[in-house]
């Protein structure tokens, strides 16, 4: 048998996921199609614009910023100026 403090974290989880959980809608109801690509093996691809991504609706995800690069390129980059087999 469970402990109480054991049942308290459970349901303390359940209620996270829950809180979570609200206000977000099904993956792909609200998408538009920009192209469907179509592959020679009858797989189909929805092209869909990057700020209209499904994986964005999220409720967490509302004030994200998409970024094209990451930002710390130029720093990691900076750190490999030394040429091969020079230590």
């Amino acid at each position: 048998m469970a402990s109480a403090g054991l049942r308290v974290t459970m349901g303390l989880y359940l209620l996270l996921v829950q809180c979570l959980c609200l206000g977000y809608d099904a993956i792909g109801e609200e998408t538009t199609t920009i192209e469907q690509i179509q592959e020679s093996d009858d797989r189909e691809f929805d092209c869909v614009d990057i700020y209209k991504q499904p994986a964005f609706d999220h409720p967490l995800l509302q004030n994200h910023k998409i970024q094209m690069t990451p930002s710390f390129s130029g720093k990691v980059l900076k750190n490999y100026d030394i040429p091969i087999g020079k230590f």
